[in-house]
């Protein structure tokens, strides 16, 4: 346990400092004194790793020994330029840290990890993006930008940095929560208390597993979401919290294409904004060009492998020669079947039932929350 605390705790830095070297350019954060496990900074570290990973398999495969020389001169630079804030970031964050390097420790591989999300995660290290994907593994079309990134932290075949990837995500929400229930904002303090006191609802995201993209995208989802009202009603630091929903909504997409319906709340934030004054056109502008590059190449990715820009949505596909409309057919039935399914699930019956086997690991999740925040709160 301890070998993993360690573990865990360079991961996650190595992963703030080459976020913050995108921070520091995009976000114009120039602050001395940083905390380099701040949310917003690791939202930009998330979307770093994520565009870098998917542009770059364009053009190699994610295991090329270029990428890794890469990554280490970025990792080297952010070492020397930000190191007098790791000491400090440590010592604020170290409790937290601590205490979901033991959920990492305990993970497993999520329930259809194995299905697809690995093996696509296994293939694009070696091949770099081809078309017509889809035919070789119908699943390899419903991937995430997620699986670009966890390719990025497979040692070998040892798969343990995944487990600290997922961590990330537990960070951000429990950080996310804390900081706006010590927030002298009443709002905030009611979204971070409404968080908690729900938690228990997301059954299907806290239970401790990597190789799934459930739970970065459930988090996200929440991430963006929040940002949004910080954005419009909150109105404390518009230009970097809009900076912030946009890159997490953009990244929210390509975690998972279904989201797509959020747009219309980014659409609406922005709109308002706009007419509010908060922000203007110009500056939006400079604001929107990086999640829209993102989301260009995911969809450029995606019509690559499945002749589909979001597969297996008909209306986005083309007739090309790697196109497969019967399995577009097939997929679109089968998940549109499976919506049908899980909601028949939602009756009071049902509900003592999955309370009756709630997983442990997603109770000690809960309490534990409860636990280190309130530790927080009265330290």
């Amino acid at each position: 346990m301890a070998i993993n605390f360690i573990f865990f705790t360079s991961f996650l830095l190595i992963f703030s400092l080459n976020g913050r070297l995108l921070s520091y350019w995009y976000l114009k954060d120039k602050k001395l004194k940083y905390d380099l496990f701040e949310i917003n900074n690791l939202i930009v570290s998330l979307f770093a790793f994520g565009i870098f990973a998917l542009i770059l398999n364009f053009f190699l495969p994610l295991n090329s020994i270029y990428i890794k020389i890469l990554m280490f001169v970025t990792t080297t630079i952010a070492l020397f330029k930000f190191r007098d804030n790791i000491f400090l970031s440590l010592k604020k964050n170290i409790l937290l840290i601590f205490f979901l390097s033991l959920i990492c420790f305990y993970m497993k591989a999520g329930y259809d990890a194995a299905l697809y999300h690995l093996p696509h995660q296994s293939f694009i290290r070696e091949y770099k993006i081809i078309f017509g994907l889809v035919n070789l593994h119908e699943r390899f079309a419903l991937t995430s930008l997620y699986g670009h990134i966890a390719s990025l932290f497979w040692f070998k075949n040892n798969l343990i940095l995944l487990t600290f990837l997922q961590g990330i995500f537990y960070f951000l929400l429990v950080k996310d929560i804390y900081s706006r229930i010590v927030s002298n904002d009443i709002l905030a303090q009611i979204t971070g208390m409404s968080t908690i006191i729900f938690t228990p609802v997301w059954l299907r995201y806290i239970q401790p597993s990597f190789g799934l993209v459930d739970l970065p995208a459930g988090i996200l989802f929440y991430l963006s979401f929040v940002k949004g009202i910080d954005v419009l009603i909150l109105k404390k630091n518009i230009k970097e919290d809009t900076k912030i929903f946009l890159i997490s909504s953009a990244l929210l997409f390509a975690f998972k294409p279904s989201y797509l319906l959020f747009s219309v709340y980014v659409f609406y934030i922005l709109f308002f904004s706009i007419k509010l004054k908060l922000i203007n056109i110009n500056n939006l502008i400079s604001y929107i060009y990086l999640p829209i590059i993102l989301i260009f190449a995911w969809l450029t990715k995606s019509f690559i492998n499945s002749g589909c820009l979001i597969f297996p949505l008909e209306l986005t596909c083309f007739d090309t020669s790697w196109t497969n409309m019967l399995l577009v057919h097939r997929t679109f039935n089968e998940i549109t079947e499976y919506g049908k399914i899980y909601s028949s699930y939602l009756t009071i019956e049902n509900l003592r039932y999955y309370l009756s086997i709630f997983n442990f690991t997603a109770i000690s999740f809960f309490i534990s929350t409860i636990f280190i925040i309130g530790y927080l709160l009265i330290k």
